[in-house]
């Protein structure tokens, strides 16, 4: 078990906020902020499905596959939403799929 002193979230704008001994980290994804697929809504907060936040993190930081959890990952719509980024991400997300055989 590892502990993790940050949670990185997607908004509308950068900023960073340390409350005890946890800091949030907002960072944006242009043209993708508003793009509801691979979401979970409620009335007040989202929650990315397991697809979607890999492929966020994808976009946002170089990262390995090893600390992955794939339970109840549906490879279908990662493909899918792989398609709404850019190349690169696109290229990391195929890696991801040949990594676990999926």
């Amino acid at each position: 078990f590892q502990e993790f002193n940050t949670i990185y979230l997607i908004a509308p704008r950068v900023k960073n906020i340390k409350i005890e001994n946890l800091t949030y980290e907002y960072h944006v994804i242009k043209n993708l902020s508003f793009i509801t697929e691979g979401i979970f809504l409620s009335n007040t907060y989202s929650i990315a499905r397991v697809e979607r936040a890999i492929l966020d993190l994808f976009f946002l930081f170089d990262t390995d596959f090893s600390d992955f959890n794939i339970n109840q990952f549906d490879k279908e719509l990662f493909l899918k939403l792989s398609k709404l980024y850019n190349k690169k991400v696109q290229k990391k997300a195929g890696q991801f799929i040949k990594f676990f055989t999926l």
